[in-house]
This record gives C-alpha cells, structure tokens and sequence, in this order.
C-alpha cells in the first residue's frame, strides 16, 4: 500500500527536510510504501544541541547592545558606580535574539559550504570581501593543496534505509595519520615503507567554534552508511573563532555512530511522522 508522509512539528526550530522518493519500502513496515525519506539533519535534530545557556547569553547580549542609557551614581559608602536602564520594549526581541543568531550561523555554513563547491567543481580560489572568511578559505584551499584532493562527487544525494542525505564531499586524498594500528583496527590494507597513503574518504563541511557536536559523528555515519564503498569519513571543521581548518577522522567509532544513528532513524518515523493513504 502506497502512503504520502506527513511530518509532525518536531523539536527545535529546523525545517524537517524530506527528499522525495519513488515509492520505497518504509524503514520497518512491511507492505508499506511511502513517498519521501527524511534528511539525515533532520532525523538527528530530535536530539537538540544543548543549548539553553547559549540562547541565555544571546539574549543577554541583545539587552546589552540596545541598552539605552546609564547614569553614574554613588552608594552611602561613596562607592561609585554604573546604573543602566532599559526600556520595557528591548526585551521583546532579545526573546527571540538566537532564533536570529542561529539563522545567521545557517546562512554562513551555507555561504562556506558555496565557495568550497565552487573551488572544488572549478580549482578557482574563491575570494571573499570578508577577511575572517578569506583566512577561513585560504585554509581550506592550503588543505586541498596539502592533501592532494582530487574530488569524486561534491553535494551528492545518497538514499539509505529510511532516510537521506546531501554529502558535501567524497573525494581521493593523501593520508598522513594512518598508521599500522590504524589500519588493522579499521580492516584497511597497509602498505609498508610509505609515509602516506591514498583512498576515498566522505567528508562532511562544518563550521562553528570549539566543540564537535555529538550529532556530527551520528549524521556522517548516517551518510557513510548510505554512500556504500567508501570506508573512511569525518569532519573538515571551520573554526570561525581561530579562523583554522581542520579534518577531523570519525572512522574508528563507525559502528557504534551508525547503531545510534539508526535508533535515531527508527524513533523518526515512529514518534514525528504520519501516514496517509493515496
């Protein structure tokens, strides 16, 4: 039976994200056919990202921005200080100040995400009237160099069971960091008498400051799954606080990301999706 998928609001303020499909079998309902997959984003938004105290602080910092003015006084001791008055109307918008702080982190993932495309599909260093995002780009352009990056496929859709997924790069690099016991752990043949090594590796562009989210391991397990002969997959993080790029190799907890990722999968489909019969 043929059924149209229908997405429940689900949590935080991501847009779920559906690729359409023709008529697939549904993650665990026999006889069941339905019509769209979520994305794997969207499937790993149920897990939030823990961040109260951060939308505390932007709603701090909006206050601060719009104060309107302060006067300096002195306390029965002698003491001075600094006494800052708001208007009742700042607070209105510092309510909603990281919906808006977020949006723009969106944006600027996505305008990062564009000019790695376009070198990767072109070879041209894209420059950007933004310093912070030029040193970000030379960075990224110094890693291809470095690594001798020579792309297989970039923003590709890849299906896997019950879910989909846009992955921004498969690519043939140099490797440095596999080791002897690397390979052995990781079922990879290794060669001897050579510092590096060649192969495919899924990468998945990301930009933000300290932390690797835990749902970046689940999501790029989630794609490596879905993208079939390619065993090695991580992050290329954009530090947009040490303005840095670097890769980061998710590889040695495949399994146990993809277990998660796929329990993720299954609470999707039962707890934030309704079917309706065509």
């Amino acid at each position: 039976m043929k059924y149209r998928v229908i997405a429940k609001p689900i949590y935080g303020n991501r847009k779920p994200r559906f690729y359409p499909v023709d008529w697939l079998p549904h993650p665990f309902l026999p006889n069941v056919l339905v019509d769209k997959f979520p994305s794997v984003t969207t499937i790993t938004s149920v897990l939030g990202k823990h961040l109260e105290g951060w939308a505390a602080n932007m709603a701090v910092d909006d206050i601060m921005d719009n104060r309107i003015y302060y006067s300096d006084e002195t306390n029965l001791a002698g003491e001075e200080f600094i006494v800052y008055y708001i208007k009742e109307q700042t607070f209105i918008p510092a309510r909603t100040a990281y919906l808006r702080a977020s949006g723009e982190a969106m944006d600027y993932g996505t305008y990062i995400h564009a000019l790695c495309e376009r070198h990767l599909q072109t070879s041209i260093r894209v420059e950007s009237p933004h310093k912070p995002t030029q040193q970000l780009m030379d960075g990224f352009y110094s890693w291809c160099k470095k690594r001798n990056v020579v792309p297989v496929s970039t923003e590709k859709v890849v299906y896997g069971n019950g879910y989909a997924g846009r992955v921004d790069l498969i690519c043939r690099i140099d490797s440095f960091w596999l080791t002897k016991a690397w390979c052995k752990n990781n079922d990879t043949e290794w060669y001897s008498g050579i510092s590096k090594q060649r192969f495919y590796v899924l990468i998945d562009f990301k930009t933000g400051k300290g932390t690797y989210y835990p749902e970046w391991f689940l999501q790029t397990a989630g794609y490596r799954c879905a993208s079939g002969d390619v065993w090695v997959h991580g992050v290329l993080k954009f530090n947009k606080e040490t303005l840095r790029v670097n890769y980061k190799d998710f590889s040695p907890e495949y399994e146990k990301n993809y277990r998660s990722f796929r329990n993720l999968v299954d609470f999707y489909w039962n707890s934030c999706i309704l079917l309706e019969e065509v």
